[in-house]
């Protein structure tokens, strides 16, 4: 199972993706579905140091509103935004939509952050 800094690494590098990706306002979607991704290696980041792994959404979704509450509102609506964005042909996200979510993102790596670097 990848540990700490490996999560860090992904989280990072989804950061960059993220950050090319508003900057040419290029895909709602594949920015929200990014940003998704990047609290997803965050929470990993802190399971990792208390020897969690999930294998799937279900499992990390409980423990984030179990052991995460202070984070369990925005990871929940990235989590719905990014289904949206990946499986709904008529979910209609924008780029208002991205600035409201990666705010939520901001608080996940603002609360964690402390914990995992």
């Amino acid at each position: 199972m990848p540990n700490r800094r490996e999560h860090l690494a992904k989280a990072d590098a989804n950061a960059e993706t993220l950050a090319s990706i508003a900057a040419e306002r290029s895909s709602p979607e594949w920015a929200i579905t990014v940003a998704f991704y990047r609290a997803v290696h965050l929470v990993e980041a802190w399971s990792a140091l208390r020897d969690r792994h999930h294998r799937n959404h279900r499992r990390r979704n409980e423990t984030v509103n179990r052991l995460l509450p202070e984070i369990a509102a925005d990871y929940g609506e990235l989590y719905e935004a990014s289904r949206v964005a990946r499986y709904d042909p008529l979910g209609l996200l924008d780029w208002g939509d991205y600035d409201r979510l990666v705010m939520g993102l901001d608080r996940i790596e603002a609360h964690l952050r402390s914990a995992i670097r």
